[in-house]
């Protein structure tokens, strides 16, 4: 279909003159789609995995009058012609194509004459043909399945926070057949439905630790999260104001709905203690947001630290040496104090007495 239209770029240009002269003499009026019925404002896309089990539709919002996105049918398209097509494409908010997929299972995978759902082209594009019960029923509702692409080297994460990718629209475009048998767009008349945005507020994340590590070296710590998650949907930065500092974790292991991952060593180690927040992002959505306490650690106490044991035993551990979340809270950055001798010696005689 889209291949015969722009076949025929000169008799568009000619249909199109011919349009304004049959507007000026009322022959022929050209109808905006309305909109009937918006998509819901908020919804949670499916993969393309969850599409083979089962279909899942945008919807309209509840208490809408329909369940699907619709727009208006004037029957004044029926006089003007006998085969009309309403082009629906999924674009950002800039109203440029999206490069996620708009599905239905029904479609077929080109244009014929008796296609009521056809797939011709992009991805982002699905065809409907108008048929008497539409034009009896005063509108056409449209079943479709937003689909999210995996992310790949075209699909990354900075292409979806730079163009929002997490916000679409439906632009809605008819096509009809003409006199002479040529398909027209009425590019002028489409319409685009209100925002849509992807929501995932069941997902959470419950508990994150240990919240505390050495300053100048990796430590291991987890998040347990609350709902269905897929990792390539998870992203997690380390921030620290004082200094500006800030650190992307690329590398995280996902087991079930716990998360693992390595806080990066502290690049300023001039410091003693300093807090620094960790943010978990989900869809590109803040979803949670904890303080990470960096401490410098003498190497001997590093050494009765097992930082490599599990995080529990890793919790205990901390617990014995006193370190309250109230200590935790009151430390924001400490300057490193070098220790003098007579802090040194109580600590050796100590340590004598004890071997």
């Amino acid at each position: 279909l889209n291949a015969w239209i722009q076949r025929d770029s000169i008799q568009v240009s000619n249909d199109l003159e011919c349009q304004k002269k049959f507007l000026e003499s009322n022959i022929i009026k050209l109808e905006k789609i309305e909109i009937k019925c918006q998509p819901r404002s908020e919804f949670r896309p499916r993969t393309q995995n969850e599409s083979k089990t089962s279909s899942h539709y945008i919807r309209c919002d509840n208490g809408a009058e329909l369940d699907y996105p619709a727009i208006s049918v004037p029957v004044i398209w029926a006089c003007q012609s006998d085969t009309n097509i309403i082009e629906v494409a999924l674009v950002d908010i800039q109203k440029e194509p999206h490069p996620y997929s708009i599905h239905n299972k029904t479609s077929k995978i080109s244009y014929d004459d008796e296609a009521l759902i056809f797939k011709d082209g992009p991805p982002n594009q699905l065809y409907f043909r108008l048929i008497d019960t539409d034009f009896n029923n005063g509108y056409k509702t449209f079943m479709i399945e937003f689909i999210k692409n995996k992310q790949d080297d075209i699909i990354t994460k900075e292409l979806i926070r730079s163009r929002k990718l997490y916000q679409s629209m439906l632009r809605f475009t008819r096509i009809y057949r003409d006199d002479h048998g040529k398909f027209q767009r009425e590019d002028m008349c489409q319409e685009y439905s209100s925002i849509m945005t992807e929501h995932y507020g069941d997902v959470s994340v419950e508990h994150m630790g240990p919240k505390y590590g050495p300053i100048n070296r990796e430590s291991m710590v987890f998040a347990i999260f609350k709902g269905r998650i897929v990792k390539d949907d998870i992203s997690i930065m380390i921030v620290e104001q004082t200094t500006q500092w800030f650190h992307e974790i690329k590398n995280f292991i996902l087991n079930g709905n716990v998360i693992y991952f390595n806080m990066p060593p502290f690049p300023y180690l001039c410091i003693n203690n300093i807090k620094a927040s960790v943010i978990i992002y989900y869809k590109n959505q803040k979803i949670h947001e904890s303080t990470y306490l960096y401490m410098n650690f003498s190497n001997e106490e590093l050494s009765g630290l097992p930082f490599n044991e599990s995080m529990s035993d890793i919790d205990i551990s901390m617990r014995k040496k006193k370190l309250s979340q109230d200590v935790v809270q009151s430390i924001c950055c400490m300057p490193l104090m070098p220790k003098t001798t007579s802090q040194n010696k109580p600590r050796k005689r100590l340590n004598s007495k004890l071997t």
